[in-house]
Order: structure tokens, then sequence, then C-alpha cells
């Protein structure tokens, strides 16, 4: 090979070795720039740059905690979505942010509620150090609570109620020490109550109401001196009710029904003097009602029913004075009613059904003059009808049915006026229906039946034109069915079998069967 031909040869082994070279640096400035726009699109690398572009943040190196949180809030809006994108941008102004307060420069407040927002909880939020109140509530949320939420140590609400969440409580929302409203409400968490919550010592409001939680309510919830509401009701809640409650002296509200609550109610609740309502109803619980009750004179409402509770009703329950509601029904009470209970001149409902109560109905119970419901069915009360409870102006309910009542119908019952149900079926009543019944205009529902009723029916039944219900089956009438009950527009359920009724039946009450009496012509 001459001379020109090896310097030829040498030219282009160095030509390819520099193509090579440069096909080669362009892969990797290629590769070296794909890299970078990826991590640039998924690290706060890239919110750092885009929330320091004077617009979300104003000055952003005055304020580079307000930087910080502009960078958070980016990085958590993918998490949340909904019908209506979120408007967080670099291009927009933070203080324009949906949801977002700002002040002092730092995100205090974040309010997404009631946006239709899915997806999970960003555990990024834990990074709002300056946070005060966080509401996400009324959305449709799943997915776990962050633990990374215990971090916000200036927060003061939270509210998460109204959403689908589930797992646990996480035992890290007890170092949110300035916390004084935590509502959980209505969602489907499960596990036990953190015994941390007891750590909030400034908490006012902690309501978990219909979740799935598990396990006995933590003693140390009675550390919370400052609570005013205690909501815990409609969950799986199982043991005792701590004496430790006793201690939460501001407490107004203490709602624990519909769980499996066990044993007896501590007489330190009696101790709750700024008690406004207290439902224990729906549990199994057992024993006496603690006489101390009669302590809590600002109770506006006393629920006990559905338990497992014996012995009498305390007469000292005659002394809380502010009481509207008072529901005892569904447990083994025995003993008389108290007449004490006629002090109650606030109270607009009474439920005493489905017990073991005997003697007769006291007279008193006539002085509730703002008794809008009085219940009292199922027991074993005998004697007659006080007449004393015609004198009750607001009354629309009064159910005094399966009880082993005697006497008369009381004719002053036709002064109730707003009376919309009266329901005295199987007792023991004798006597006439009074034809003052039929002043009560607004009455839907009328049972006598099973009774031992006598004489005729009133033709002034056929003035109820609200009636829509009349049972006056298994009892001794006689006489023909008024002729008047055939045009009551509302009727549309009717008995009068098993009564020795003669005549006919009128036409328009086409569905009754009485005994094998003809329609009339």
């Amino acid at each position: 090979m001459n001379r020109n031909q090896r310097i030829a040869d040498g030219d282009r082994r160095r030509i390819s070795a520099w193509v090579v070279l440069s096909v080669l640096i362009f892969l990797g400035a290629a590769i070296t720039i794909i890299v970078w726009l990826v991590v640039r699109s998924s690290t706060p690398i890239a919110n750092e740059v885009e929330c320091s572009n004077g617009i979300a943040v104003a000055d952003p190196q005055a304020n580079p905690g307000l930087v910080a949180d502009c960078e958070t809030l980016l990085d958590a809006k993918d998490t949340f979505s909904g019908p209506v994108p979120l408007n967080w941008s670099v291009t927009t102004p933070m203080d324009q942010w949906e949801g977002v307060t700002v002040s002092r420069e730092r995100v205090t407040g974040l309010n997404l509620s009631e946006r239709n927002l899915t997806g999970s909880i960003p555990a990024a939020l834990g990074n709002l150090s300056n946070l005060q109140t966080l509401w996400l509530n009324n959305n449709y949320l799943t997915g776990s609570i962050p633990a990374s939420l215990g971090n916000l140590f200036h927060l003061q609400t939270l509210n998460l109620r109204y959403n689908q969440l589930t797992g646990s409580i996480p035992s890290a929302l007890g170092d949110l020490t300035n916390l004084q409203m935590l509502n959980l409400r209505y969602n489907q968490l499960t596990g036990s109550i953190p015994s941390a919550l007891g750590g909030l010592s400034n908490l006012q409001t902690l309501i978990l109401n219909h979740n799935q939680l598990t396990g006995s309510i933590p003693s140390a919830l009675g550390d919370l001196t400052n609570l005013q509401t205690l909501n815990l009701n409609h969950n799986h809640l199982t043991g005792n009710i701590p004496s430790a409650l006793g201690d939460l002296t501001n407490l107004q509200t203490l709602t624990l029904n519909y769980n499996q609550l066990t044993g007896s109610i501590s007489s330190a609740l009696g101790d709750l003097t700024n008690l406004q309502t207290l439902n224990l109803g729906d549990n199994l619980l057992t024993g006496n009602i603690p006489s101390v009750f009669s302590n809590l004179t600002n109770l506006q409402t006393l629920n006990l029913g559905d338990n497992l509770l014996t012995g009498n009703i305390p007469s000292s329950l005659g002394n809380l004075s502010n009481l509207q509601y008072l529901h005892l029904a569904g447990n083994d009470l025995t003993g008389n009613i108290p007449s004490s209970l006629g002090n109650l001149t606030n109270l607009q409902y009474l439920y005493l059904i489905d017990n073991l109560l005997t003697g007769s109905i006291p007279s008193a119970l006539g002085d509730l003059t703002n008794l809008q419901t009085l219940n009292l069915n199922n027991n074993q009360l005998t004697g007659s009808i006080p007449a004393e409870l015609g004198s009750l102006p607001h009354l629309q309910t009064l159910n005094l049915n399966n009880n082993q009542l005697t006497g008369s119908i009381p004719a002053a019952l036709g002064s109730l006026s707003r009376l919309r149900t009266l329901n005295l079926n199987h007792n023991q009543l004798t006597g006439g229906i009074p034809v003052e019944l039929g002043s009560l205009f607004h009455l839907r529902l009328l049972i006598l039946n099973h009774n031992q009723l006598t004489g005729s029916i009133p033709a002034a039944l056929g003035s109820l034109f609200h009636l829509r219900t009349l049972y006056l089956n298994h009892n001794q009438l006689t006489g023909s069915i008024p002729a008047a009950l055939g045009s009551l527009p509302k009727l549309m359920y009717v008995r009068f079998n098993n009564n020795p009724l003669s005549g006919c039946i009128p036409n328009a009450l086409d569905s009754v069967s009485v005994n094998d009496l003809p329609f009339c012509d």
C-alpha cells in the first residue's frame, strides 16, 4: 500500500470515529434532557421553580414559607379529583386559590368541603405547618387518614365528616395539642378509639359517630376537661361506660347510643351538671337508672331506651325542669309511673313503652301542657284513663294500647284539638265511644279495637275529615254503621268485624266486610 492510500485510510478511520463519537454525544444529551424533564415534572424542584415565578407568591424571596406551602398544595392537587378542577395554578395568586386561606404569608386554612371530591387525602398536607383549619367534609374521599396530619401542630379544626374513609384513627392525631374540634362522623372507620386523643387538652368537640369503631371507650377521654360535645353513637363499641367521663364537667352533649355497651350506668355521670343531652339508648346496659341524674338540672334530652334496665323510674327525675324529651322505652322497668313526672312542664315527648310498668296512669301527667307525644303502650298499666289528659293542648299522639286499662274513654279527650293519633286498642275499656271524639278534626288514626266497648258508633265520627285508619273491631258495638263514614275522603283502613252490628255497609266503604252485612243500596 502506497503512502497516499495509507493517508486516505487513516482519514476514513478518523472520520468514522468522529461520527460515532458525535452520535454517542447526541444520544447522551438526549437521554439527559429526557431524564431532566421527567424529574422536573415529578419532583418538588419543579414546583419550587414555578412557585417562585412571582405570580403565585408575590415576593418569593421574602416569603419562603409560602413558597413551600405552594409546592405542597401543587403536589397534593392531583390527589384530589372532582367534576370541577381546582384553580390552583402558578399563574394565579395563592390568595385567589379556591378553598385556600393565606394569612401572614402562610397557608392557614384549607376548606374543600362539599366539592364532590374523590381520591384520597394527600399525606403532603402534613407539611402545611401553619395550618389552623382543615375542612374536607361532605365529599367522596376514600383511603385512610394520613398519620402525617399529626404534624399540623397549629391545627384547631379538623373536619373530615361525610366521606368514605376507612382504616383506623391515627394515634398521631393525639399530638394536635391546639385542636379544638375533631369531626370524623359518617365514614367507615374501624379499629379502636386511640387513648392518645385524651391528650388533646384544648378539645371542645369530639364527633366520631356513624363509623364502625370497636373496642371500649378509653378512660383517657375523661382528661378532656374542656370538652363540650362527645358523640360516639352508631358504632360497635363494647365494655362499660367509663366513670372517668364524669370528670367532663363542661360537657353539654354525650351521645353513646347504638353501640353494644354493657354494665350499669355509672352514677358519676350525675356530676355532669352542664349536660343538656344524654343519649345512652340502644345498648345492652343493665341495672337501675341512677337517682343522681336528678342533679342534671340543665338536661333537655334523656334517652335510656332500648337497653336492659330494671328497677323503678326514679321519682327524682321530676326535678329535671328543663327536660323536653324523656325516652325510657324498651327496658324491663317495673313499678309505677311517678306522679312527679307531672312537674316536667317543658316536656314534649314521653316514651315509656315496652316495659313492665304497673299501677295507674298518674293524673298529674295532665299538667304537661307542652306535651306532644305520650306513649305508654305495651306495659301492664291498670285503672282508668285520666280525664286530665284532655288538658294537653299540644298533644298530637296518645298511645295507651296493650295495657290492662279499664273504665270508659273520657269525653275530655275530645278537647285535644291537635291530636292526630289515638290508640287505645287491646285494653279492657267499657262504655260507649264518646261523641266528642268527632271534634278531633286533625285525627288520622283512631284505633279502639280489642276492648269491651258498647253502644253505637257515633255519627259524629263522620266529621273526621283527615281520618285514614278506623279500627273498631273486636268490641261489643251495636246498631248500624253511620252513612257519614262513607263520605270521609281519606279513609283507607277500616275494621268493624267481630261486633254485633246491624244494617248495611255504606257503599263507599267497599273494602269493608262486617260479618255478613250487605252493602247499602
